[in-house]
């Protein structure tokens, strides 16, 4: 059950305004990002009929995936499909917050060195940094995407606290 907390993170929300640093660093990609289909704040990614929002509140992934999972959207951490899905996450990300991390949706929990989707999908798609994954149980089981660096990812600790990124299907 999400927690009080949690619930008013979602409804509060970014309310769709940039950081003033997304601003001074000439971030705006609005002819990149659009609302199309989705609902305010958040922004459509047509190929795959997916709406995308960065949230900047400082989360673990668990609550990240929790408070991606609430009404009305019912979504989930985002899950990136190709290098073309994934500027569009990394330019969600710089779009609100400028050169941020943000968690996604993939995740080695279940068996080390296994990493899977949370929504389920086969992607074989990857964006590893350099010397990534550190297939080390003792230190990263969830991953990032890192805005500042073009949208490579690095795998964490899952109890660490970044902002995230939610995905849902427009109805």
């Amino acid at each position: 059950m999400v927690n009080a907390e949690l619930a008013e993170v979602w409804a509060k929300g970014d309310k769709g305004k940039p950081s003033s640093s997304a601003e001074e660093n000439g971030l705006f990609k609005r002819e990149v990002l659009i609302q199309g289909r989705c609902d305010p704040g958040w922004f459509y990614y047509r190929t795959l009929n997916y709406c995308s929002r960065y949230f900047r509140e400082k989360r673990s992934w668990e609550e990240a995936q929790i408070l991606c999972n609430i009404p009305p959207h019912y979504g989930k951490l985002a899950s990136v499909r190709d290098n073309n899905h994934n500027s569009f996450i990394s330019k969600v990300i710089s779009r609100h917050a400028g050169q941020q991390s943000a968690w996604i949706g993939l995740n080695d929990i279940s068996q080390e060195g296994t990493f899977k989707w949370v929504d389920g999908v086969s992607s074989s798609y990857r964006n590893w940094r350099a010397y990534e994954p550190n297939v080390c149980k003792s230190y990263g089981d969830c991953v990032l995407i890192r805005s500042a660096s073009g949208g490579d990812w690095d795998d964490v600790s899952c109890d660490e606290e970044h902002g995230f990124v939610c995905s849902y299907i427009p109805h």
